[in-house]
């Protein structure tokens, strides 16, 4: 009876250890995703998070969090293009804006300088303004 009973303890000491060895191993591999993810969200890098384990809560956690990850960059590469996007769309109506913008200011200062401009010569011009005035308009619809 003793070497059972010995022998159970020792079966039992053994599932103990096993436990506890898997338990850190866990642990072990629960905070190392932990500081890989939070490496990855601080400094918005796009890799996704690797651990080689048998454990198939862990596996089935790190495809979730890698699903994440992969839909941030999606996210993060997408914002990017808009914002190029908008920039693009910013510049061209900058120069849009100010080639009108200037002729129109060409006619007015022409307006204001030459004192004797026929009324005739004066309506032109203020015509030429009306019509580049409309052109902005139009532009900014």
């Amino acid at each position: 009876m003793i070497p059972f009973l010995i022998g159970l303890s020792f079966l039992f000491l053994c599932s103990t250890l096993f436990l506890f060895y898997t338990k850190k191993q866990q642990d072990r591999e629960l905070e190392y995703i932990n500081q890989k993810l939070d490496s990855i969200l601080d400094h918005n890098k796009t890799e996704k998070i690797q651990v080689f384990t048998d454990d198939k809560k862990v596996i089935s956690h790190l495809i979730v969090v890698n699903r994440l990850l992969e839909q941030k960059n999606k996210t993060m590469f997408a914002c990017k293009e808009m914002e190029k996007s908008i920039r693009r769309m910013h510049t061209n109506m900058s120069h849009d804006l100010k080639t009108p913008l200037t002729v129109i200011l060409g006619y007015v200062e022409m307006l204001s300088l030459e004192a004797d401009m026929t009324l005739d010569a004066q309506k032109k011009l203020l015509a030429k303004i009306q019509v580049k005035a409309k052109n902005m308009l139009h532009l900014m619809n």
